[in-house]
């Protein structure tokens, strides 16, 4: 539904096959970001509009706007006040970990939750971490950290102004629920046999050298093959795993079929509005003599999706593995991923003798298995 941008664009446009290589072609050609985001705002109005006719247990959903440049530049020049040292490619945990003044800061004025994120000053004058505030100090006392969610009777979440001076915990967040529920002291638990063919071995793990991470725990999932990927096969892999949301214990038993089913949803789109409907007859008929493009694309896209269907025939994940189980024991054995806590995924792990698994400080002695067999 998007309409042709200029050559330079779509040619730049076609080398690229994830998210990850858009972004990269970008950095080099600020040209194509300006053109691609101006090229989807008809789309991105079209599924805001759908999406704000919806709603779940009769609230209408809300679609907001994107941070823009200058919303995120301002954030980055807030991070840096705080710690000079900062750099925009610092965006992920373990390297604001490396960080020790960062890192004070946020045990000092930060609430992290798995889902949000706030911060707080201490208010105290003299505090050489938080530095002192901009606001007087009885608006500062009217200031809370963001409330964790509550149940409520209607099977709704309580509000946030019930809940907004309150002292509670995360306990009610569903998939903490989960992991609270493992006792390591005394769990007993139902092995579930996986769904693959053949019995995972590290010699699998190697020959796919890729693994998919859960969107719920961050856990790192192995993917398995009886026969050895080519560098062309794990990027294809890669490229596609990019585009997926993937929660443990789901299996991609189905994943070739996702062409069928994809053209199976275009069918049951539902019925919008005529204004809608009439702008898009129009983009329609603006698009007719860029069909011969699209034939070429369509024959890309059906070549894609059958490398994509081959490699599934043979790529298996392990899907008896959950969010509360442990990094599965062969991403170690496999010798090919970096080191990580085998509890909470952390990269930030402690010097290990050779027959444990490696551990975080804060997971520690808690670790329900420690020594490797």
């Amino acid at each position: 539904m998007r309409n042709k941008m200029n050559d330079e664009s779509e040619n730049l446009m076609n080398k690229c096959g994830t998210m990850n290589e858009i972004h990269k072609i970008a950095e080099k050609n600020p040209r194509l970001k300006e053109d691609l985001i101006a090229n989807l705002q008809a789309l991105i109005d079209l599924i805001s509009d759908v999406f704000n006719r919806q709603s779940f247990k009769d609230i209408p959903f809300e679609t907001y706007t994107a941070a823009s440049e200058m919303e995120i530049e301002r954030f980055w020049e807030t991070i840096q006040f705080v710690n000079e040292s900062v750099t925009h490619e610092d965006r992920i945990a373990e390297q604001i970990k490396q960080r020790a003044h960062m890192q004070e800061f946020m045990e000092h004025c930060c609430k992290a939750r798995h889902y949000f994120f706030s911060i707080k000053k201490c208010g105290e004058p003299t505090c050489t971490i938080c530095h002192p505030l901009y606001c007087s100090p009885e608006d500062s006392e009217q200031l809370h950290f963001f409330p964790d969610p509550v149940p409520s009777e209607d099977l709704h979440y309580k509000s946030f102004e019930e809940l907004y001076d309150m002292q509670i915990t995360e306990d009610h967040r569903p998939s903490f629920k989960s992991a609270k529920a493992k006792k390591k002291d005394k769990m007993t638990t139902t092995k579930v046999k996986h769904s693959m063919p053949f019995c995972p071995s590290a010699v699998c793990v190697k020959n796919v050298g890729v693994v998919v991470n859960c969107v719920e725990c961050e856990k790192p999932c192995l993917l398995f093959s009886a026969k050895k990927f080519s560098v062309k096969e794990r990027e294809i892999l890669q490229g596609f795993l990019d585009t997926i949301f993937y929660i443990c214990s789901i299996s991609f038993y189905n994943t070739r079929d996702l062409t069928i089913a994809a053209q199976k949803n275009q069918q049951d789109i539902p019925e919008l509005p005529d204004d809608i409907e009439e702008n898009i007859d129009k983009e329609d008929n603006c698009n007719e003599k860029e069909q011969h493009l699209d034939s070429e694309n369509e024959e890309f896209d059906k070549n894609m999706e059958d490398s994509i269907c081959d490699l599934f025939s043979k790529v298996f994940v392990n899907d008896s593995w959950t969010c509360v189980s442990q990094v599965e024991k062969l991403y170690y054995s496999a010798g090919i991923y970096p080191e990580l806590c085998i509890e909470c995924e952390s990269l930030n792990v402690n010097e290990v003798a050779d027959d444990e698994f490696s551990c975080c400080s804060s997971c520690g002695n808690n670790t329900a298995v420690s020594k490797k067999h």
